[in-house]
């Protein structure tokens, strides 16, 4: 028996030890597809049970997948020169951000299948606002203004909320910034830019903890601010990119939103445009697929912890501007690419997200119950732990059935 202990003892440390740290380096399996149409695929987000992105060209502007994989058209037709930037929903709606001609911003009510302009806003167009990005967080709608300074009339304020979509209030100081990403975490929306030429003062972060009614200003730990186009929260601290090709560090990361630290991406001349975070990963992409990227074809970037970054090996001829997560994968999609696969699916294999685990069977066993993985996902975040846990109730199973044979 002591013999047959050692063995199965031996047999447990040693499949740990091949496993090691790398073993989920890949567990998120990337797909390029083909989009209905060869549109400029702008932004994608997911809400009521489906995925809907909207493009800045085109006749049918917006197409919708519930899976992430097979996508259709809607059947609205625009008939504008709309630059459409973003997307959101909440409350019920559907809302679109333009920084072009037409309104300001677009609503719909019936899953993203038809859109109304909402009245009372400025036009778009170089003569009034031009929405940088959009969101709906802590229960309201937040779109920031990123080009104030093409407008010659000095500086607005340049945050707007809403409850509906309908209804919006300008809020935060008077400047002329590049406002481009949002995100929300620990009670905090957390708006993040870039400088221009009339904003010299290197506060490109702004923070409110009162769903938007104030703002607090803080500056980057990156000379001159930095260009940040977009920030995630996840694992406790905030996430910003930067799409500063060049830039000795385009990432900073912060568990306040107000004190950064700056870091060095993986490729730091890649133009980071979009981050998210799901299922215990930041997911970040790149537009620029083909000029500036050291390595043709990894234009996508996972992190557990937003310091530490590994590129993804994807389809060479694709750069990504927007990235969203929901139902157990991240979508982006491509402003251009080389061919119609505008699309990028990023899914978790099965036993991630579910309860089956690398054996085929949940092991909950005695001496080891609280450390079973819960259905939706690794113990604690910590894929190492789900593992070891799997490995020893193996081990505790095979064991029981050896001195019950001895018995």
């Amino acid at each position: 028996m002591k013999k047959i202990n050692f063995i199965l003892l031996s047999i447990f440390f040693l499949s740990l030890a091949f496993l090691g740290t790398d073993a989920y380096a890949n567990e998120i399996e990337w797909t390029s597809i083909e989009a209905p149409a060869q549109n400029a695929w702008r932004a994608v987000t997911y809400g009521e049970g489906k995925f809907v992105a909207v493009s800045s060209n085109g006749t049918n502007r917006i197409m919708i997948s519930e899976d992430g994989k097979n996508w259709e058209l809607a059947p609205f037709t625009w008939g504008g020169s709309q630059w459409f930037t973003g997307i959101a929903y909440g409350n019920g709606a559907f809302v679109l951000g333009n920084a072009w001609s037409g309104n300001v911003f677009y609503r719909s009510t019936d899953g993203g299948e038809t859109w109304t302009g909402v009245p009372g806003v400025p036009l778009g167009s170089f003569s009034g606002i031009q929405i940088g990005d959009l969101a709906f967080v802590d229960d309201v709608f937040v779109a920031v203004d990123y080009s104030r300074s093409y407008s010659g009339k000095g500086a607005y304020k340049q945050i707007y909320i809403s409850t509906d979509g309908l209804n919006w209030v300008a809020k935060g100081e008077e400047a002329s910034k590049y406002w481009s990403g949002i995100a929300y975490g620990d009670g905090k929306i957390v708006v993040v830019g870039s400088k221009n030429q009339a904003a010299t003062d290197g506060k490109h972060i702004a923070v409110s903890e009162d769903k938007g009614q104030t703002w607090q200003y803080f500056t980057a730990p990156v000379a001159g601010g930095g260009s940040w186009t977009s920030v995630a929260y996840g694992n406790g601290k905030f996430v910003a990119i930067s799409e500063d090709d060049g830039a000795a560090q385009d990432i900073i990361v912060s568990s306040d939103g107000k004190n950064w630290t700056a870091y060095s991406s993986p490729d730091t001349k890649a133009m980071w445009e979009d981050i998210a975070f799901g299922n215990g990963y930041f997911v970040m992409v790149s537009y620029d697929y083909d000029n500036n990227l050291s390595e043709p074809g990894k234009a996508v970037a996972i992190s557990k912890d937003g310091i530490n970054w590994e590129t993804v090996d994807t389809d060479p001829q694709h750069g990504y501007i927007s990235v969203a997560y929901a139902d157990n994968k991240f979508v982006a999609v491509a402003f251009e690419s080389d061919d119609n696969n505008r699309i990028l699916l990023g899914e978790f294999p099965p036993q991630k997200g579910s309860s089956s685990n690398i054996f085929g069977t949940r092991f909950c066993t005695a001496g080891v119950t609280t450390f079973c993985r819960p259905q939706n996902g690794f113990v604690n975040n910590n894929p190492l732990i789900s593992i070891y846990t799997e490995l020893l109730g193996l081990y505790q199973q095979l064991l029981s059935a050896m001195q019950g044979q001895e018995n």
